[in-house]
């Protein structure tokens, strides 16, 4: 049984990871590149005390995609003569985060021996619902807030900027990075539902507790970021499916599951509501994170003040040259000395819409190469867990609806189950797999 603390710990490394707070008075360093940095030695050491790394071919391939994306990104800034090298070090970006993922990883399996995705899913759940107490306690309570910026993990300047916006922030989680990752991990609870269920059926502790956290992240992480609802669509879409389909198969146990589930939902509609009616502070952040629905429910109409913003946001190229490479801008233009175009608010055509942003940038041919190298990503996560490779290329799915919504992508998700690949032996993929073959027949 692994010790609390280490475990507690591996909760702090998975935030440390997946939220990475700048360290202030270092400009430049966050927690994620340290544990980066971390992981060349522990590489190096296990390479020295095992034969067969579980790495394969994908790999290079993967690396080969990064590079695309980079030089797709450096072609336009210097065909157009600009000086916007936002994606042009992408390469460089993703290897920081797959580095990251390894130091992780290697915890992980120092605590677990064999950390598989439910296990990964259990700290990403964890770090999520520690992320939104965290939030609330620090919106709530200033003694938390100055605590946390006497021990450099709050940064005074992101804190005037989330409150100046009236947003609710944990430790480096805020915004659309942390919504896409909210809902990555939503998506990944859904997907490990069932197996959850058929493994701790009988610990009603486990099940409750598994079931307040995908609510928790659903409610308060949409208070942080409103892009976690497509996460809890997803999820929910997840665990009807495996449903339906372990229950065509005959086993009824996830039938059972589902009246837990539903009883659950009753039970956080009325805690919802009871929050909703006697806190304040908790009707003023449930207004911005669920708009439309309050909107529907006051007036019959879904309206979302934000939505309506995205709409003004879809302004596409009038030239053949900017659809196939870009203009070379995605962020603003106030730092180059010779555009002499209009000045944008904000981000370049003052659009943050993810598609459009790309487009402008680099091209179709960036935004192509940049869907291969996710949609890679997902193959060799379905590779290493094909128990699992709906749910992967569902958070594919998901990445293609968020930039719908804003120019966020989901590699740092994807990289933790990558280093688990990364970090077995060919001995230890083969059992995995021969597991995996006899599990289905």
């Amino acid at each position: 049984m692994p010790n609390i603390i280490a475990i507690v710990v591996g909760v702090i490394l998975t935030s440390f990871y997946i939220f990475p707070p700048h360290i202030t008075g270092y400009p430049g360093v966050n927690t994620k590149l340290v544990m980066a940095v971390v992981a060349l030695p522990l590489l190096l050491y296990r390479k020295s005390k095992t034969t067969g790394a579980g790495i394969d071919s994908n790999l290079v391939v993967l690396v080969l995609f990064g590079l695309a994306v980079s030089a797709a990104c450096l072609l336009s800034v210097v065909i157009n003569n600009t000086h916007d090298y936002t994606y042009v070090s992408y390469i460089f970006s993703a290897l920081v985060w797959l580095a990251g993922a390894y130091t992780l990883v290697i915890y992980l399996r120092w605590i677990h021996s064999s950390p598989d995705v439910l296990v990964l899913t259990y700290y990403l759940a964890a770090t999520c619902v520690a992320q939104c107490i965290i939030a609330i306690l620090i919106n709530r309570y200033p003694a938390f807030k100055d605590f946390f910026i006497q021990v450099r993990l709050l940064d005074p300047a992101d804190i005037d900027y989330a409150e100046n916006a009236s947003r609710l922030y944990g430790i480096g989680c805020s915004y659309d990075p942390a919504g896409i990752r909210f809902a990555a991990v939503l998506t990944l609870m859904g997907g490990i539902f069932y197996n959850f269920i058929r493994l701790y059926w009988h610990k009603k502790f486990y099940v409750f507790s598994y079931l307040m956290a995908f609510f928790t992240i659903t409610v308060i992480g949409n208070m942080l970021s409103r892009t976690t609802i497509f996460g809890f669509g997803i999820g929910i879409v997840l665990i009807i499916g495996n449903a339906f389909y372990f229950r065509f198969r005959g086993d009824y146990a996830i039938g059972k599951s589902i009246k837990w589930l539903s009883g659950f939902v009753m039970v956080a509609v009325i805690v919802v509501a009871f929050l909703y009616k006697s806190d304040t502070n908790f009707r003023k952040d449930f207004r911005y994170g669920f708009e439309g629905f309050v909107s529907l429910v006051e007036t019959g109409e879904w309206n979302v003040r934000s939505n309506e913003i995205l709409k003004t946001m879809y302004r596409w190229p009038d030239s053949l040259h900017t659809w196939i490479i870009g203009d070379g801008f995605i962020e603003t233009t106030d730092n180059e000395e010779y555009y002499v175009g209009p000045r944008w608010r904000g981000y370049y055509q003052a659009s943050d819409v993810g598609y459009v942003r790309f487009i402008y940038y680099g091209g179709v041919f960036f935004l192509i190469v940049f869907a291969l190298f996710i949609l890679k990503s997902a193959m060799m996560c379905a590779k290493y867990f094909p128990e699992y490779k709906i749910t992967f290329y569902l958070l594919y799915v998901l990445q293609l609806i968020i930039w719908m919504k804003v120019a966020t992508d989901i590699f740092c998700v994807y990289a933790i189950f990558l280093a688990i690949g990364m970090s077995r032996t060919q001995e230890e993929q083969q059992k995995f797999i021969e597991e995996y073959e006899a599990y289905s027949i």
